[in-house]
């Protein structure tokens, strides 16, 4: 029974999602719209830490739920209107790819493969951005060093499908997450600096940020 609070964890978030994005475009900045945002961080950091207890803690589940502890409080920071707090959350959140990446790497290696796809997702980003036409202005540095180090956990994530060094359940858990994660960064650089962003681009950043998460924290019980 204990088994299955992860996924009971996982179907909360996804139940409380549409209760963020609604209180996000109906309250704004309230603290309604906190509040709910905060407790879906909340339901992927309990993921982590009840998957890690569940199968007695591994290398792999204390860095996993490291980084996500360190994705709740980037997400807290996003919450503060301040330049200072987004460039701190951006911070945290590099922790946490880092975090991910030293993970993905210990368990699959390094392979040709990696070199040659890392050099394919960076292309993708260089060939995208001038036409992306985002106002970046000071964030131009930092942009820059978090697309290097989030491309980076992308692929080991990746090389997870082609060094069959974790089972079935792990890699579909860790590739869609991570999947996941890096559409929700593009999607969130296009709201947030973007010329004319879409309003909905919000609510597509907040399901794919979350639903990769809490994917990526249920992996932690798929990897022994």
């Amino acid at each position: 029974m204990a088994s299955l609070i992860p996924y009971i964890g996982l179907g909360l978030l996804i139940l409380n999602l549409p209760l963020s994005i609604y209180a996000k475009y109906r309250y704004r900045d309230h603290k309604i719209a906190v509040i709910l945002k905060m407790a879906c961080s909340t339901l992927f950091v309990g993921i982590g830490f009840v998957s890690a207890a569940l199968i007695h803690s591994t290398t792999y589940g204390f860095y996993i739920t490291l980084g996500l502890v360190f994705s709740w409080v980037g997400d807290l920071l996003l919450t503060v209107d301040d330049k200072r707090a987004f460039l701190g959350g951006i911070i945290f959140f590099l922790l946490t790819h880092v975090c991910y990446a030293a993970m993905f790497s210990l368990y699959n290696g390094f392979a040709l493969w990696d070199v040659l796809i890392y050099g394919m997702v960076l292309s993708s980003f260089f060939i995208a951005y001038p036409r992306a036409n985002l106002k970046l202005g000071s964030m131009k540095v930092p942009a820059l060093v978090y697309a290097l180090v989030i491309s980076f956990m992308f692929v080991k994530a990746l090389s997870s499908i082609y060094t069959h060094a974790l089972g079935t359940t792990a890699t579909v858990l860790i590739v869609s997450g991570a999947t996941l994660f890096i559409l929700s960064d593009v999607v969130l650089a296009i709201w947030r600096f973007g010329e004319k962003p879409h309003p909905w681009l919000s609510a597509i950043n907040r399901v794919t940020y979350f639903l990769g998460q809490g994917l990526i924290a249920l992996s932690i019980l798929w990897v022994s």
